[in-house]
């Protein structure tokens, strides 16, 4: 499971990965989840700015509760 945590909210994420059927969280601050998420985007091929809007509505999207419109969309 991913978590970003700002100082003043925290994000919930539903990815995770099962180790001896317990889940396994990682916490990222959302400065840090959205920078991961643009540097996918660019890898992919998306321009500089295209990449960081879309990173930054993605990681938006999982503050406001709505992780399923979240870095969840990224594929793996």
């Amino acid at each position: 499971m991913v978590v970003a945590s700002p100082p003043a909210r925290c994000f919930h994420g539903r990815r995770g990965a099962v180790n001896d059927g317990a889940v396994r969280v990682e916490r990222y601050a959302a400065h840090d989840l959205e920078a991961m998420a643009t540097g996918l985007l660019r890898g992919a091929g998306c321009s500089a700015e295209e990449s960081a809007l879309v990173g930054e509505h993605l990681v938006g999207a999982n503050l406001a509760g709505h992780d399923s419109h979240g870095v969840g969309m990224l594929p793996a």
